[in-house]
């Protein structure tokens, strides 16, 4: 009986040091060598300045130090270095400065979550960062939530716009691209489209289905058509989002078409 008991305390020690170390894996999945969280650069138009944006950003600062570059108008095409861009304001007009300005809504977050800069709907004019700019501290993880303002682009040239993009994307570094979201406004159709254009543009990343009904349902009157300003819906939708992000793929949660077998980082253990 002796003997027994003390295989049953054998096999339950066993089990917790599993527990353990399994805990331990995912703790140090997170984290740098140094032991500090690892980064995560987050990119986005005018839903990831607004309440989705905010509410995703806290949800993943418990995992990561993040950095939220969002602004109000801005497509894959806003964030490249190749010319002029036209402006978010009233009047869109150009200017020649390289990547996108506006003074529709704009957030930039440090890593450390302090405020670097920020604008919402106010007439000063608010210059974003240029892509290659804020991808150059190397984070371990990049999630993108662009594709709203794109869905009217001829489709090569929307094609051709993510693709300019995701050259920018260091090879090793793992990315999710959060699709558009349901919007009164927008053909489920365009949506749609767009998402199977990130899904073999951007192949290398997971691709979240932010438009598919259990995620987001935009109300039939409420509203300005686009925006999910209501408090409750932004915060499920980032609530799935961010199930996506840190965990790993399902039905709306599409796993990378490639995979980049150079990739040295724990956090694609997850994918």
């Amino acid at each position: 009986m002796k003997w027994r008991a003390v295989g049953l305390i054998y096999v339950s020690m066993n089990q917790m040091v599993v527990v353990f170390l399994i805990w331990i894996g995912f703790f140090l999945s997170q984290t740098s060598a140094d032991g500090a969280k690892q980064k995560l650069l987050f990119v986005g138009d005018s839903h990831t300045v607004g309440l989705f944006g905010e509410k995703l950003e806290s949800l993943l600062r418990e995992k990561y130090q993040v950095s939220r570059v969002a602004a109000s108008g801005a497509s894959t095409y806003s964030y490249l270095d190749d010319g002029p861009k036209l402006v978010g304001t009233p009047l869109m007009v150009s200017v020649s400065k390289p990547c996108y300005s506006t003074t529709w809504g704009f957030i930039w977050t440090n890593y450390d979550g302090t405020i670097k800069d920020k604008s919402i709907n106010s007439k000063e004019l608010k210059q974003a960062p240029c892509f290659r700019e804020i991808i150059i501290p190397n984070p371990d993880l990049l999630v993108v939530a662009l594709g709203s303002n794109q869905l009217g682009y001829p489709g090569a040239q929307a094609r051709k716009h993510i693709e300019d993009f995701m050259k920018l994307v260091p090879k090793k570094l793992d990315c999710v691209w959060i699709a558009p979201p349901s919007m009164r406004k927008a053909d489920p159709k365009l949506i749609e489209s767009f998402y199977q254009k990130v899904l073999t543009a951007a192949d290398l990343c997971k691709v979240f289905k932010s438009f598919d009904s259990k995620v987001t349902k935009y109300d039939p009157v409420a509203g300005d058509g686009i925006h999910y300003w209501d408090r409750d819906k932004a915060d499920h939708w980032a609530e799935e989002a961010s199930r996506c992000i840190l965990g790993g793929t399902s039905d709306i949660c599409i796993s990378p078409r490639k995979t980049n077998k150079k990739s040295t980082k724990n956090t694609k253990s997850k994918f």
